[in-house]
């Protein structure tokens, strides 16, 4: 049996996604602080040494499968901010 959703609670719903609608914006246009850069960046570390590094874009399932391909018992997950980490079980390397 469907219920109409009363006018009030449409309203609010509305509301709550108009005021949002820059941000989600952002998120499918990657803009902002869902801007993930280019792959090619510098990082600083704390001491001044600079480096250049190269980011790889990874599913989180597709990087542990490729860690599991090579014996290896890993957990990734990402994160807010689109990074990943991984950590394995005490004793199973992870590179």
């Amino acid at each position: 049996m469907s219920q109409e959703v009363p006018a009030s609670v449409l309203d609010e719903m509305s509301t709550y996604y108009r005021e949002r609608a820059n941000e989600y914006d952002e998120w499918f246009y990657r803009q902002g602080r869902y801007d993930r850069g280019s792959q090619l960046m510098t990082r600083k570390l704390n001491d001044g040494r600079a480096f250049e590094i190269v980011k790889n874009f990874y599913d989180p399932a597709a990087l542990a499968g490729r860690f599991a391909r090579h014996g290896l018992d890993v957990t990734v997950r990402e994160t807010a901010t689109f990074f990943l980490y991984g950590y394995s079980e005490k004793g199973k390397p992870i590179i």
